[in-house]
């Protein structure tokens, strides 16, 4: 209900997939999955008490989305913005006007989820909406740590860049493009010789890829958390997961230069507030039907080998050792195949 009211007053916001409430969606997925996989294990009386419950902890989002859209309180957000020491200037307010009511809203929607599902399932459930809570808590804090650290100057962070733009360098030197990077105290660069005019793209920790691997693995937890299947193929699917995450936020990178560097300016800004994180989304769902087709491929193998035991009640044995047997009465070879299958 909250981020119906919130879209209904400000639908474009929605549109963006860095600091905008895209995010948002993705988490109320992600509960609606936890809430399904929990359900069997959540507590299922629900009486007048939980009812009252229920309905009071959907006041606090109800009265922030309502004053958000209505009654201005963005601009008190704003204020305390100034008060905690958000950077900004007279020309360059993006951080304290956009970027940091959007970090106060991902951090109160968090105490949200974590508030009521305490209250209404008790403490002990807080454990099936694990991913969840930290989906909004890892969105959250890199928003508010972009927000006070601007531009990279989050230096621990920062280090991870280079790598990134030497990868993407070198692709669209393979494709035919003129480009340079180089790091210094402002960032990493890449330049980019345009058909019109060149194209200039600074690079910086949020899209390095470190936040698309955070929120890779939290889904990946989430997915693999209730798979039956062995800890060493698990750790393999999360490893392909994360060089493919990788490689799919340097592919973005790529085609913002190649938009940039054909289209213009204009072009590539458009791509990269409105499009490009659907490159990771695609990956993610493409990745997860990877896996979940692989596992069914070894569920049936374990089915059919099952039902091949049932109903034989022995192994099957080779024909050379089937010809062996019939010829060899007093050599116990199926024994010896059996046992031999065992060890």
């Amino acid at each position: 209900m909250p981020l119906l009211i919130l879209y209904f007053f400000d639908p474009l916001s929605f549109s963006y997939t860095w600091k905008g409430r895209v995010m948002l969606v993705l988490f109320l997925w992600l509960a609606f999955v936890e809430l399904f996989l929990a359900y069997e294990k959540l507590p299922r009386t629900f009486g007048r008490r939980e009812a009252v419950t229920t309905l009071g902890s959907l006041l606090p989002p109800l009265l922030y989305a309502i004053g958000l859209s209505m009654l201005n309180f963005k601009s008190g957000i704003i204020e305390l913005g100034k008060i905690v020491g958000v950077p900004y200037t007279q020309q360059d307010t993006w951080y304290l006007a956009i970027s940091w009511p959007f970090s106060v809203e991902y951090l109160f929607f968090e105490a949200f989820l974590l508030t009521s599902v305490s209250v209404i399932y008790g403490v002990k459930c807080l454990k099936h909406f694990m991913v969840t809570s930290f989906f909004l808590a890892t969105v959250g804090f890199f928003y508010t740590l972009d927000t006070f650290y601007p531009h990279g100057t989050l230096t621990a962070l920062q280090m991870f860049v280079p790598s990134t733009a030497s990868t993407v360098k070198a692709i669209l030197s393979f494709m035919g493009y003129k480009v340079q990077a180089y790091t210094d105290s402002g960032g990493t660069m890449l330049y980019m010789l345009g058909q019109e005019e060149d194209f200039v793209v600074a690079l910086f920790w949020p899209c390095a890829g470190i936040y698309s691997i955070i929120l890779y693995s939290l889904t990946i937890i989430l997915f693999l958390r209730n798979l039956r299947s062995p800890l060493k193929r698990k750790l393999s699917y999360v490893a392909i997961g994360a060089v493919g995450t990788y490689l799919t936020n340097v592919l973005r990178i790529v085609t913002i230069c190649v938009i940039g560097s054909t289209s213009g300016q204009a072009a590539a800004t458009v791509f990269h507030e409105y499009y490009s994180e659907l490159y990771f989304i695609a990956w993610m769902v493409l990745y997860l039907l990877a896996i979940y087709g692989v596992e069914r491929l070894f569920e049936h193998r374990r089915q059919a080998t099952l039902s091949q035991h049932k109903n034989g009640g022995e192994r099957a044995l080779p024909p050379s050792l089937a010809m062996a047997d019939s010829s060899l009465p007093n050599y116990n070879v199926k024994e010896r195949w059996n046992q031999a299958q065992d060890h």
